[in-house]
């Protein structure tokens, strides 16, 4: 049974936190020199931020590199090397959670992907509204919203004297029945500044475009050479995508065992292509970058009605090119 939304006054943030760090790994948006990270959070909640948006949470899901599964071939055994606790994900915004749906139609529809099934089964998704857009943000350009409308279970929208918290599952609500010592009863006054807050910030977001969308399928080879001039080929906006999934596969030889990895294999390099032989059917980079957007706006939505895009806009933040 779902719980009413309940408040969580400003003060008593750090020690929340700390209370649902205390019950499993949680994974929050931390302040670094770097910038903000996604790391483990134990004690020191002090270092969680809410200022600005997390990197990709897809390597909690689909990591970098991981094992899939250790063999031998004398005698012949087979065993899988996945392995996952649950874990708490603070701070994924809505563009994060439309992003785990994309990558649910290709991992979780058959043949499943067991190791990214598992994952999204122990995850407990805590997340945020957006109060200011970044930059090179276009969700709504997408027809999404910069507030979670469902996917999480539990989604904190920041009010000015502190989180309204609203439960998306029953996840969500016995994370509400957990910090109960924290949170008082909402009021009428504070669903109506959430409700300013999110119209708002679809104010400020409505002049933003995308241009040639819907006609992006028909653009030629000189448009894509044009812009492949300025690629660098440094697969940052790849590696910051919410959304690419291109894997390869190899063999590690560990003592007797041989193990199987996957790892992130970005299309724009050539090796990506190459097949049998040394062959490689885009051997110039602009039929990959053309490969790469075609994919997230005119073959993806062809199979799945949707884009592979959900309008974060971290690719555009990234590109070294500023393509």
């Amino acid at each position: 049974m779902m719980r009413e939304p309940l408040f969580l006054p400003r003060r008593n943030l750090p020690r929340a936190l700390k209370k649902l760090a205390e019950t499993s790994t949680l994974y929050a948006p931390v302040k670094t020199w770097e910038g903000v990270t996604l790391e483990p959070v134990r004690g020191e909640t002090e270092r969680v931020t809410f200022e600005k948006r997390l990197p990709s949470v897809k390597p909690l899901f689909l990591p970098p590199v991981e094992g899939l599964i250790k063999y031998s071939m004398n005698p012949l055994s087979l065993e899988s090397t996945f392995w996952e606790s649950p874990f708490i994900l603070l701070g994924a915004r809505a563009c994060d959670l439309n992003a785990l749906v994309i990558l649910d139609k290709v991992f979780l529809e058959e043949p499943v992907d067991e190791h990214y099934r598992r994952r999204r089964e122990a995850a407990t998704l805590i997340s945020l509204d957006c109060l200011e857009p970044e930059e090179a943000c276009f969700c709504t350009r997408l027809g999404y919203h910069p507030y979670p409308t469902s996917g999480f279970d539990l989604n904190m929208s920041q009010l000015e004297e502190g989180m309204l918290l609203e439960a998306g599952s029953e996840k969500g609500s016995k994370i509400l029945q957990l910090l109960t010592e924290f949170t008082e009863n909402t009021t009428p006054a504070m669903l109506e500044e959430r409700e300013r807050n999110r119209k708002r910030i679809e104010g400020k977001m409505e002049g933003r475009k995308l241009e040639r969308l819907e006609k992006v399928g028909e653009l030629k080879e000189e448009y894509w050479k044009r812009y492949a001039l300025k690629c660098v080929e440094c697969s940052a906006c790849i590696n910051i995508c919410p959304t690419c999934y291109c894997f390869s596969l190899a063999e590690e030889k560990l003592q007797e065992h041989f193990l199987r990895l996957r790892y992130w294999e970005p299309c724009l390099k050539e090796g990506y292509q190459k097949v049998a032989a040394g062959v490689n059917p885009r051997p110039e980079l602009h039929s990959r970058l053309a490969n790469r957007i075609l994919h997230k706006f005119a073959y993806f939505p062809e199979k799945y009605g949707t884009y592979a895009c959900t309008g974060c806009g971290r690719c555009v933040e990234a590109c070294l090119g500023k393509i």
